[in-house]
């Protein structure tokens, strides 16, 4: 919907295929680094857009750089989700917008320009709003008619959980409880989308079912919409408007931090939406659009500086009402 084709993933994902055959265990332990890992593939585009080199030697360059990124992402993904323990979502995210700074500043360095520019359609809200609308319809009502009671009291038990990475809601809830919170996770994210004026597109369209495939692991309306909150009340006080392009998808991705809220309560998902809203308006600078998932590099930067800082407050409480001296 956004950046991806036929040509310019495979190489990442291949060099992922090579990191497991490398330390001889299975891709499907690093199956999904590799299929977020594509939010690099700008990257391969560009390196194909490089007229200066003949084609043949574009061919190669591209592909072997496309190897080498996927090479490189599973441990570094890894690391990434130490630093910030679980609180984003796009894990990955936050490692590929490590590697586009640098790959960016060394197309800065041999003076290869990077050209960015915006392609926003805005008169399909009446078509994609119904088609979504009546999908997640379907993923609300369907489950109830066939498990109702299942799926109630699975839902009620999914709502009090953090969503921190990892967590498995098909495995612990099964799938009629997660379809169902796929519907509603989908339809409230369509209906704010559209209540606060912003467009159904390619991107947001994105944005949307990114929420929807994250419900089977991680969000849930109690720890998305705090999030989102932050991001609106961040559209009234600072100087852009929520129906700015890249307001809106911040106003959609910014759930990578969801677990935050899920955890720490209202107050810190608020804020943590407040400060993502700024930190997803700047960072796309630093890599220029190399990285798809810019959200998700905010979100972890967000997530790093901010998950310390609100355990430090507990842990302060938590040894102020014991016997423990500071």
């Amino acid at each position: 919907l956004f950046g991806k084709n036929i040509v310019n993933i495979w190489t990442i994902m291949m060099g992922v295929c090579l990191y497991s055959r490398f330390h001889g265990v299975s891709i499907t332990k690093y199956l999904y680094v590799g299929l977020y890992g594509t939010s690099l593939s700008p990257i391969i585009t560009q390196i194909m857009h490089i007229y200066a080199l003949p084609l043949p030697v574009r061919l190669l360059l591209s592909g072997a750089t496309g190897l080498l990124l996927g090479f490189i992402l599973p441990p570094l993904s890894t690391h990434t989700y130490y630093a910030h323990q679980g609180y984003s979502l796009y894990n990955v995210g936050l490692a590929c917008g490590i590697i586009a700074t640098v790959v960016v500043s060394l197309f800065r360095s041999f003076d290869i320009t990077i050209h960015s520019r915006l392609i926003w359609a805005t008169d399909y809200d009446l078509l994609f709003g119904s088609i979504l609308l009546g999908l997640f319809a379907v993923w609300i009502i369907l489950p109830l008619i066939l498990r109702r009671e299942k799926v109630l009291i699975g839902y009620r038990m999914l709502l009090q959980t953090s969503g921190a990475s990892h967590t498995d809601y098909f495995k612990a809830f099964g799938s009629a409880c997660v379809y169902f919170n796929m519907g509603i996770n989908g339809m409230v994210a369509t209906l704010l989308l559209l209540a606060v004026g912003g467009d159904i597109n390619g991107p947001t369209i994105g944005g949307i079912f990114t929420i929807v495939g994250f419900s089977a692991t991680g969000k849930h309306i109690r720890n998305i919409l705090p999030i989102m909150a932050g991001v609106y009340l961040g559209s009234l006080t600072k100087n852009w408007s929520i129906t700015d392009p890249s307001c809106t998808l911040a106003f959609l991705f910014s759930t990578t931090l969801a677990p935050i809220a899920g955890e720490f309560g209202i107050i810190a998902g608020i804020i943590a939406g407040y400060l993502h809203s700024s930190v997803a308006l700047n960072v796309g600078m630093i890599n220029s659009g190399m990285n798809l998932y810019n959200n998700g590099f905010a979100g972890g930067l967000v997530a790093i500086i901010l998950v310390p800082v609100i355990q430090s407050f507990i842990s302060r409480r938590a040894r102020a009402n014991s016997d423990i001296s500071l």
